[in-house]
């Protein structure tokens, strides 16, 4: 009860705290445990015990580039006091929407910045060294692809703080061009404070498809992670 995994029934404080909304309930995609992960780099940034549990909605499969798109998941932390119990999926929740569980075990490993991030930017890098950090990029051997914090393994090109920035406020970001409002050198600067909690690629063991063989991230403003305020998560997903 209470492990980290990747499908099957959640483990909530109540029955009746299966997220759902107008769409039905939505569907259980995978469960933290942080007391498991605490031995690691980066979890002086997490909770030191409790459950983060995820859940997106299926039905509507949002991307994350609409302002609108902010019903279309859920995050759940349950303190570690709260008694858990196994929560059997509700009928609402379609056939596309019911994963097989899988366990997870956390394993720490070496993580590198997308090439286009605008912490790669930020370094400045000369031509040469651009070729050559990208040259490491593409011979480096493939990591696991469900991540807890650390850098992303982007399907495309951009920075996706910045998508998770502009939606966030208000922005609308999948047209050729940005709507919704002023990009002001403030707001863009506010990229700069989203960190990546969670990734979930495509897993056939699970019975996980995102989009065409695509990948689901959550990212977080470090400043609503110290505070635990989930809620405040952002999604994007990327696909070929």
């Amino acid at each position: 009860m209470g492990a980290t995994k990747l499908g099957g029934c959640p483990d909530l404080p109540t029955a009746n705290a299966w997220p759902g909304g107008e769409d039905g309930a939505q569907a259980f995609i995978a469960q933290v445990n942080f007391a498991e992960v605490q031995a690691f780099s980066g979890a002086e940034l997490l909770p030191r015990a409790g459950l983060l549990s995820f859940f997106y909605d299926v039905r509507k499969g949002v991307w994350g580039f609409d302002p609108k798109d902010n019903q279309g998941w859920t995050l759940l932390f349950t303190p570690p006091e709260v008694v858990l119990q196994r929560a059997a999926i509700p009928t609402g929740v379609p056939p596309e929407g019911r994963f097989h569980a899988c366990k997870m075990r956390p394993k720490s490993q070496e993580d590198f910045a997308p090439l286009d991030s605008e912490d790669v930017e930020r370094l400045a890098l000369t031509k040469d060294e651009r070729s050559a950090y990208n040259e490491l990029l593409c011979q480096r051997e493939p990591g696991w692809t469900h991540k807890l914090l650390g850098h992303p393994d982007p399907v495309q090109y951009g920075d996706m703080r910045l998508e998770a920035q502009y939606a966030s406020n208000g922005i609308y970001c999948g047209g050729s061009r940005e709507e919704g409002g002023p990009i002001t050198a403030e707001l863009r600067a506010g990229a700069s404070e989203w960190v990546l909690l969670l990734q979930i690629d495509t897993d056939e063991g699970a019975g996980m498809m995102w989009g065409d063989v695509g990948t689901l991230y959550v990212w977080i403003r470090e400043k609503d992670l110290a505070k635990r305020q989930f809620d405040r998560c952002w999604l994007i997903l990327q696909c070929c």
